[in-house]
C-alpha cells in the first residue's frame, strides 16, 4: 500500500471537485414563495399521478396544482378559516397534498395527523390543537364524524371524497370549484397574500403527545 500515492490521488480529487461550480439556487424566504415559483417554473411538467378506484392514472401538471391550491385556499378563507388551525388526516393522495399547501401557504396552521392513530388518539389531538376544521379521507369518515359533537372548536368537516355524503360535511373538490369561481371574478387574495414568516405554520404531534 502506497500511502503517498493515495494522498496524491485524494488531493487531486479535492482540487477537481473545487472546480465544479455549485448549482445556483434561487433565494427562498418561505414555503408559499417556494411553492408558487416552483409551479410557475415547472408548470408544464407532471407533478402528480392520481387515480380513483377502477380508473387509469391521470397526469396532473404543476400548473393545475397551483390552480387547485389557490382555489381551495380562497374557499377556506371564505369559510372564515383565516389564521385558524386545520387538521389534515388521510392516506397519500392528491387531495392531501393540495389541502396541505392550501393551509400552509396562506390560510392558517396545518395540523397533520397520522391516519393509523386510534380514534381516541385522534380525538385527543384534535381537542388539544383546538382545530376549527378537519380535512379527512373518506376512508376515515366514520371515525371523524363520530367525534364532531365531542369537540366544540370544530366548525367544518371537509372530506377528500369527490362529494360529501350528507349536509354536515363539505368536499375539498367542491371547495376547489368554488374557489375557481372566485378567481374568475378577479379575486387575487392568494397570489397577493403576504406570509408572516414568524407565525406558526404547522403543529406536529409526536408519539409522546397522542395520549
Amino acid at each position: 500500500m502506497n500511502i503517498n500515492s493515495d494522498i496524491t490521488i485524494l488531493v487531486k480529487e479535492v482540487i477537481y471537485m473545487k472546480k465544479i461550480p455549485y448549482h445556483e439556487a434561487r433565494p427562498i424566504s418561505n414555503l408559499k414563495q417556494m411553492f408558487y415559483e416552483s409551479c410557475e417554473l415547472y408548470k408544464d411538467n407532471v407533478a402528480f399521478l392520481s387515480k380513483d378506484e377502477g380508473t387509469e392514472y391521470k397526469e396532473i401538471k404543476y400548473s393545475q396544482v397551483l390552480e387547485d391550491v389557490s382555489a381551495s385556499d380562497l374557499s377556506l378563507i371564505d369559510l372564515g378559516l383565516k389564521d385558524k388551525k386545520i387538521a389534515l388526516i388521510g392516506e397519500n393522495r392528491y387531495e392531501w397534498s393540495i389541502s396541505y399547501f392550501s393551509i400552509i401557504c396562506g390560510t392558517g396552521t396545518v395540523v397533520p395527523l397520522d391516519r393509523m392513530l386510534q380514534p381516541y388518539e385522534i380525538e385527543n389531538c384534535l381537542k388539544r390543537a383546538e382545530v376549527s376544521a378537519v380535512i379527512y379521507s373518506d376512508k376515515l369518515e366514520d371515525k371523524i364524524e363520530q367525534m364532531i359533537e365531542k369537540i366544540p372548536s370544530i366548525k367544518y368537516l371537509i372530506t377528500m371524497a369527490h362529494e360529501s355524503k350528507n349536509n354536515k360535511t363539505l368536499s375539498i373538490h367542491d371547495l376547489v370549484k368554488d374557489g375557481k369561481e372566485l378567481i374568475k371574478k378577479g379575486n387575487t387574495d392568494f397570489t397577493n397574500a403576504e406570509i408572516d414568516e414568524t407565525a406558526l405554520a404547522s403543529l406536529l404531534f409526536t408519539s409522546r403527545n397522542y395520549i
